[in-house]
């Protein structure tokens, strides 16, 4: 596939695929919307680490800025979600005036082909979008975006991902929140085992439950969820931590076991994992707090459900997917709309949006997306 080099080129081409969804992808989300994920979540990783000085923390508008140390092609971003789009935020003063840079900007994916091998990025989307692309369905997918020669700058990653709902916009969407501490102690609700103990807030922190070696939850995740948002903390002492989302009824992963890279170079807030989930089935969410070997910690402040139907409760249970494919009961809006919905998570940190979804930045690139089961093409911002 052919660089996005225009706005134009971006609407051309997701207008193309938009009118191919319904075909491409009968059985997706009924319900589309876009979601920032700042350098500090987990779900982007950086590449060399931050945690061995390869980057550089600042503060750059509403979200946190990683900068790159100048003229140095070794550096990169890797990130992985359910859905069907993306947007690398941020800038290279210098990389696209060069004349002959040592390394070219590549894009990488190992499940979406319709990136073959290296894809050339030979210029931005924008001039605060490094690049754009938007995959045929909706899939789990990871991506890689190797960086060139230059003095770069991210800002994070503009996801669009989606979700079974009969709501008009994740804004309306019923919600069910569940703090890790509650009264001073570990939230029962989560039926936790080994070794757990509530850090007070300190240090810009936020109340938190924090868990050693050893350490797991298991509980049955609330009927007709339909989306699931986990938020905690990272710092230097935290290590690789796992999660399963199985079938309680035959044991079935119905998502792969995700294994979360926990560590960080300072002490922040961050969104942990975020996936789409069937509400027709009975599943369990499974935490294992340190993988592996190795000794260490996490913490986790709270977990957010989204639910398939907005009129009933979390006791009812839920045997068809609202929004069949092909109907236009699901519909994101435009403007970033899904960035203030009411009963949504606490906020991860002071510089972004809830949990609820974020907003891209007001000086973000402009590209188009998928919306709903009928595909039409609409603008992120």
């Amino acid at each position: 596939m052919a660089p996005i080099t225009s706005i134009a080129a971006t609407f051309a081409l997701l207008a193309t695929l938009a009118n191919a969804q319904v075909n491409l992808d009968p059985k997706g989300p009924s319900l589309r919307f876009n979601w920032t994920l700042a350098v500090n979540d987990v779900p982007v990783e950086l590449t060399p680490s931050p945690v061995n000085n390869g980057w550089i923390q600042t503060t750059n508008g509403p979200f946190p800025h990683q900068q790159a140390a100048p003229k140095n092609n070794n550096y990169g971003v890797n990130f992985n979600f359910w859905g069907e789009g993306f947007e690398v935020l941020g800038s290279s003063p210098d990389y696209w005036n060069a004349t002959d840079p040592v390394g070219k900007t590549k894009l990488y994916s190992n499940s979406d082909t319709t990136v073959t091998g290296g894809q050339d990025i030979n210029a931005p989307t924008s001039p605060t979008v490094i690049t754009s692309h938007v995959s045929p369905r909706f899939q789990k997918s990871d991506y890689t975006l190797s960086l060139g020669e230059g003095t770069w700058g991210l800002d994070g990653v503009v996801v669009r991902t989606g979700m079974q709902s009969d709501a008009h916009d994740l804004a309306s969407a019923r919600t069910l929140v569940q703090e890790f501490v509650v009264n001073g102690t570990v939230n029962p609700f989560f039926n936790t085992s080994g070794r757990w103990e509530v850090d007070q807030e300190a240090n810009g922190l936020p109340l938190r439950a924090t868990c050693f070696e050893g350490a797991k939850f298991s509980f049955p995740i609330p009927n007709g969820a339909s989306y699931v948002v986990l938020n905690g903390t990272r710092d230097i002492q935290s290590v690789d931590a796992q999660i399963h989302i199985r079938d309680a009824v035959d044991g079935i992963t119905r998502d792969y076991i995700d294994t979360l890279r926990m560590r960080y170079q300072n002490s922040t807030t961050a969104l942990l994992y975020m996936a789409p989930l069937d509400p027709t089935k009975s599943l369990f969410f499974d935490w294992d707090c340190v993988t592996g070997n190795t000794q260490g910690t996490n913490s986790l402040t709270s977990i957010t459900f989204y639910a398939a139907i907005t009129n009933a409760t979390w006791d009812d249970k839920v045997t068809t997917a609202p929004g069949a494919s092909g109907s236009a009961s699901g519909s994101a809006g435009s403007h970033g709309s899904a960035a203030s919905a009411s009963g949504s998570a606490k906020p991860t940190s002071s510089s972004k949006p809830s949990a609820a979804g974020s907003s891209m930045p007001a000086n973000a690139g402009l590209a188009a997306a998928l919306v709903g089961g009928v595909a039409a093409a609409v603008a992120l911002l």
